[in-house]
């Protein structure tokens, strides 16, 4: 073989060797991501729809799995750039070992269920570019390692959980463009070295527990000036408190978006504010900013949305902000404003929202707000404006909420306003509207509110074709007339709330529109309280929807019995029944309605016991069953109440003692009323157990025995009315000690003994008609004989002068110092009279005593008994 031969072989045996390597080399630098990225998957404990089943499959390619992304370098094998998982059903943690991905440019991965910590090890990405770990769960601390991705120009992490505070050292990546932290737990204050992100364009820190408490803790605002292309800063809902800093007119000129809403910042808008002469967006609202609002914000042209809700401004709307053309948003409810609206408002033709509810303005509402062509929610609630409501506002085709509620507006409602074809909101209650509702339809309606007006008529059938209406709010009207059973067309409806007007229905046909409403599953409130409704309570309101929690019917004079079936409403929160002509019993399903919280049957004819499943109704506040005819027993099952606030049982015909089982309801804070019933026995010992009652009323029974001492330990106790039983003995003078007692009447009873001290609080106390003796007490209530009564005590004495009682007899001791007396004027008188006689028969009229001379000395003992008589009484 020649030698030309042999370096042909040699030459193949090198280049096989070389091109060996290079495969070797390459195919570890390949291997070596799929090892990153397979143990990524490893640590991923949910992926219902195989999302990663790729992964790991030996006949494809790393880079052709699911969101990986390669890219060639340098000629060499791919790597892995960029990884991409975005809505996807997974759940697991983040692998340390993507940090080994060392040619990664962007990871992605957001809105998941993933969870756990940020690796550290993400710092040695040197290549990132774009770090998104948005909309996942993750939580604990942002790792500092990430100061070392240089390259690093996008990081977002919004809507987590993370916490700790933001590392200052972040600045290190000074190529960062866009920082979102937003929706975290993240605490501390911002870093201050922020300001040297010279490329920095959007910083959003909303919604965490960032603090700014001193002075200093505002000097990441100073250093932001620095970051001249800074565009949006979002910094709202955190814990800033305190003035706002004049730094903040010196940010960015370029500045687009500025938010510091739902802060506790106070103090005025800083003076400069103008010269953020790019501002689209500003979110002032819910903080506690006060003063006037600088006129310079006219001068902020770009203004789209200005937003000042929720705090103390004063004075008025200025007539600057007329020249913001491009605003399209402007939010001022719930200030301290005054003045009216300025008519060149109408001026803003680009406004699709002005709230200007809750200000305190007043004046009627200018027509010019018919120019606002765009304008989707006008908001006037909650103001002093006066007035019709212009016919102009039925121009503004696209409302969508209009809102003037609460004011003192008058007249007629405008038939424009029913040509608002994409109305969903019309808010007109608390007004002094006048006339009937017109016979159109506006289809798009979901919520009308009239309540408290002065409209009549019928309740227009049209009004149920808007099919969509879930809420229905006409009460304290004069509507009259049948409601009509096209309301059951509203399938939607969730509130029916037409209280308090003169709608009737008289027979099963007019009572229809109950069965109608079966129809409405959505059905939540329902409240025909104080209208006309008369005849026998239809059987089908049992099947209304299970949804309904809130049902009145209460003032009219609805007759009949409470259906059997009551029971299927088991949704029910309230059922009020009361004041009607309803009779029989309480039927045993009541004992179904488990929500239950409120039940009002009183003011009708109901008789029998009441049912002991009652006691199952374990969630009850308030149970009202009085004036009506129970008799029998009260349920000792009663304690099973345990979060009753107050029980009303007067006027039955309920017998035997009080059970005991009261007492243990802890929770009553309102009061109990079981007057004018059959009652006997004792009040129970541990009454004192109900410390939070209000007030107690037994009044009108025959209970009988001592007051317990125990209703002392009832400290919020102000009113007590025990008066009409049998009790005797004396009156506790524990009951001295409550200190919010106002109202106390013990009258009609045979309680004897002293009338002992009461509080400096008693407005009023009844105290007639029972055996009580002794000295009516000259101090307190007793000095007011119009806020007390003594009547009918006959050992009384004493007291004002109006009271006209006797004056009280002496104790012992003074009667026995008054016999001494008695005895010495017995002596001394005849002795003097003696010598009166004596003096004056003797021959020498010199020598003979003076008339004037005895009747000085008579005077004198006078005054000694009258002295003694007055420190007696005194002491009594």
């Amino acid at each position: 073989m020649d030698l030309k031969f042999w370096l042909r072989i040699y030459t193949s045996f090198l280049l096989i060797i070389f091109f060996s390597r290079n495969l070797v080399i390459s195919s570890t630098h390949s291997s070596g991501d799929a090892v990153a990225l397979i143990s990524f998957k490893s640590l991923i404990t949910y992926d219902p729809d195989g999302a990663l089943a790729s992964w790991g499959n030996n006949s494809l390619h790393l880079c052709n799995w699911l969101g990986v992304t390669c890219g060639n370098q340098s000629g060499n094998e791919p790597r892995v750039t960029a990884l991409e998982l975005t809505g996807i059903d997974l759940a697991g943690s983040i692998s340390p070992s993507l940090g080994n991905l060392s040619f990664l440019r962007k990871l992605h991965i957001s809105e998941t269920q993933i969870s756990g910590s940020i690796p550290h090890e993400l710092g040695y990405l040197s290549n990132l570019e774009l770090l998104i770990l948005s909309h996942n769960s993750l939580a604990g601390e942002i790792p500092h390692t990430l100061s070392q991705c240089s390259l690093l120009k996008i990081i977002s992490l919004n809507s987590n959980m993370l916490d700790g505070e933001i590392p200052s050292n972040l600045s290190l990546s000074t190529m960062l463009r866009v920082i979102d932290f937003n929706s975290n737990n993240l605490t501390g204050i911002i870093p201050a070295s922020f300001g040297a992100l010279k490329y920095l364009e959007v910083l959003l820190l909303h919604n965490n527990k960032l603090v700014a408490m001193k002075e200093g803790d505002w000097n990441f605002l100073t250093a932001l000036t620095n970051c001249s292309n800074l565009l949006y800063l979002r910094l709202g809902m955190n814990k800033f408190i305190g003035l706002l800093p004049i730094s903040v007119t010196n940010l960015s000129v370029h500045l687009k978006h500025l938010d510091l809403e739902k802060n506790q910042i106070y103090g005025g808008i800083p003076f400069g504010i103008e010269k953020l002469v790019n501002l689209q967006v500003m979110y002032l609202g819910f903080n506690h900013f006060n003063g006037v609002v600088p006129p310079s914000i006219g001068e902020l042209l770009s203004l789209k949305i200005f937003d000042l809700r929720n705090n103390q401004f004063s004075g008025l709307i200025s007539p600057s902000f007329c020249n913001l053309s491009s605003l399209s948003e402007l939010y001022i409810g719930t200030n301290n404003l005054k003045g009216g609206i300025s008519p060149c408002l109408g001026n803003l033709t680009s406004l699709t929202v002005l709230d200007l509810s809750q200000i305190n303005l007043t004046g009627e509402i200018p027509s010019s707000i018919g120019h606002l062509l765009k304008l989707n929610i006008f908001s006037l609630s909650f103001n002093n404006f006066y007035g019709n409501i212009p016919p102009s506002l039925g121009n503004l085709r696209f409302l969508v909420i209009l809102d003037l509620a609460y004011n003192m507006l008058s007249g007629f409602i405008p038939d424009s306003l029913w040509n608002l074809t994409s109305l969903t909101y019309l808010g007109l209650d608390n007004n002094n509207l006048i006339g009937i509702l017109p016979m159109k339809t506006l289809p798009s309606l979901k919520y009308l509110g009239l309540s408290y007006n002065n409209l009549h008529g019928p309740i227009t059938a049209f009004l149920f074709n808007s099919s969509g209406i879930e809420l229905l709010q006409l009460s304290k009207n004069l509507f009259d007339g049948p409601i009509h059973i096209n309301i059951g067309n509203l399938k939607n409806l969730s509130e029916v709330l037409f209280a308090v007007n003169f709608l009737q229905a008289r027979d099963i046909k007019e009572w229809s529109f109950i069965t109608a409403l079966t129809n409405c599953t959505n059905l939540k409130e329902l409240d025909l309280f104080s209208n006309k409704l008369e005849g026998i309570l239809p059987q089908s309101i049992v099947n209304l929807s299970t949804t309904l929690s809130y049902f009145r019917l209460d003032s009219n004079k609805i007759s009949g019995n409470i259906p059997i079936e009551i029971g299927n409403l088991i949704g029910l929160n309230l059922l009020n029944l009361g004041k009607n002509n309803l009779s029989g019993t309480i039927p045993v399903g009541i004992e179904k309605l488990n929500s239950l919280q409120g039940l009002n049957l009183h003011g009708n004819r109901l008789s029998g016991e009441i049912p002991y499943n009652i006691g199952n109704l374990s969630k009850l506040n308030n149970l009202f069953l009085d004036h009506n005819d129970f008799s029998g027993h009260i349920p000792s099952n009663l304690g099973s109440f345990k979060q009753l606030t107050e029980l009303r049982l007067q006027f039955n015909k309920f017998m035997g003692t009080i059970p005991k089982e009261i007492s243990s309801i802890t929770s009553l804070s309102i009061g109990i009323d079981l007057s004018n019933n059959l009652l006997t026995g004792l009040i129970p010992i541990d009454v004192g157990l109900l410390v939070n009652l209000e007030y107690i009323v037994l009044s009108n029974n025959k209970l009988s025995g001592q007051i317990p001492s125990q209703l002392a330990q009832c400290v919020q106790l102000k009113y007590l009315f025990i008066d009409n039983n049998l009790f005797q003995g004396n009156i506790p003078s524990s009951l001295g000690l409550l200190k919010s007692l106002e109202l106390f009447n013990l009258s009609y009873n045979n309680l004897s003994g002293k009338i002992p001290k009461f509080s400096e609080s008693l407005k009023y106390l009844d105290l007639s008609y029972n055996q009580l003796e002794g000295e009516v007490p000259q101090n307190g209530i007793f000095l007011n004989r119009s806020v007390f009564s003594v009547y009918g005590n006959d050992k009384l004495c004493g007291g004002i002068i109006e009271l006209k009682l006797p004056p009280c007899l002496i104790n012992n001791q003074a009667s026995r110092k008054n016999h001494t007396l008695t005895v010495l004027l017995a002596m001394f008188i005849p002795i003097i009279l003696l010598k009166v006689g004596l003096h004056c028969s003797e021959e020498s009229p010199t020598n003979r005593i003076q008339i004037a001379q005895a009747f000085n000395e008579l005077h004198a003992i006078r005054n000694i008994f009258h002295k003694s008589s007055n420190d007696r009484t005194t002491h009594l």
